[in-house]
């Protein structure tokens, strides 16, 4: 084991954390958390500018004239979405995987 891991380890220690695995779980589960209230934060303003994300979807892709407004929007909305769902699957991931250690 390295010289940094040692001390990480020794710290951990000190703060509570029997292992490494528990550390490392608790940091993977705080940045992932983090990203998921992120992208829920973007996603809940353009709810609130928007109202429903697929009948915005369906306005912007079916409109007969471009708003590049909405369209540019309607993008970063997407994004946040997809970003959104990711990071929840991941948290999720996460919980499952300390529920069988």
């Amino acid at each position: 084991m390295s010289e940094i891991m040692q001390k990480a380890q020794e710290i951990f220690k000190e703060v509570g954390f029997s292992s490494l695995d528990g550390a490392v779980y608790s940091f993977a589960i705080l940045l992932a958390k983090a990203k998921l209230s992120e992208f829920e934060e973007e996603c809940d303003v353009f709810k609130r500018k928007y109202g429903d994300f697929k009948r915005f979807k369906r306005k912007v892709e079916e409109g007969e004239k471009e708003n590049f407004g909405e369209w540019d929007d309607y993008l970063a909305w997407r994004f946040a979405e997809e970003a959104r769902e990711f990071w929840m699957r991941e948290v999720e991931r996460l919980d499952v995987l300390a529920a069988g250690v």
